[in-house]
């Protein structure tokens, strides 16, 4: 690892730890998150999403055209669109976890970098789901979701790109001009995160 990647896996950390502090330290959990009827019926529905988004982690769909979706990404918009920047917190940091970095097959730095690109832009991506206004009307409260997922696929592309560029030596434009493709297919998955939250809460 180079010491400019160093520099920047490090200032992408930093800043993403901020924002999970932040998050779980300042931000109240949305009731709707948890499981009625159960002891710690709270906690058991954050863990639920954890272990979702931790078996979608590891199992990339391929698409039409040679591509791969990760959708991982469906239960972290949902636990935001249900449990607010504190439960995206939660869900996006553990449940980015893969099974070959349980393996050891990745480096630590590349952990870091893999759970920090994505931690931090769910959380971001979580305040600015919890400012959009009449998100108890469910088509507003759609538009809102897709909305936050946009913002959380960019984020998350851009850092990624930013990570390979550096490492790599090829600009950061081309990098993200080629994951048009998955940024696309991610996008499809916002509806997707959206009707399993409101299936979540209706079950």
């Amino acid at each position: 690892m180079s010491r400019r990647l160093g520099a920047w896996i490090a200032v992408v950390a930093l800043a993403s730890t901020a924002l999970l502090v932040g998050a779980i330290s300042l931000c109240q959990i949305d009731p709707r998150v948890e499981i009625p009827r159960v002891p710690n019926g709270l906690w058991l529905g954050i863990l639920f999403w954890i272990i979702l988004t931790i078996a979608g982690s590891s199992l990339a769909v391929r698409i039409p055209g040679g591509g791969y979706v990760d959708v991982g990404f469906a239960p972290i918009v949902a636990a935001m669109s249900l449990g607010g920047p504190a439960v995206a917190a939660w869900t996006a940091l553990l449940g980015a976890t893969q099974w070959r970095e349980l393996r050891g097959q990745v480096p630590w730095y590349g952990v870091l970098a893999n759970h920090a690109s994505i931690a931090g832009p769910a959380v971001f991506s979580a305040y600015v789901l919890n400012l959009a206004p009449s998100r108890s009307i469910p088509l507003v409260d759609l538009a809102a979701t897709v909305g936050a997922a946009c913002i959380f696929f960019s984020l998350n592309i851009l850092v990624t790109a930013t990570f390979m560029s550096v490492r790599g030596g090829g600009p950061v434009w081309k990098l993200v001009r080629s994951d048009a493709g998955a940024y696309v297919n991610m996008l499809a998955l916002a509806p997707v995160a959206w009707l399993m939250a409101q299936m979540y809460v209706s079950a």
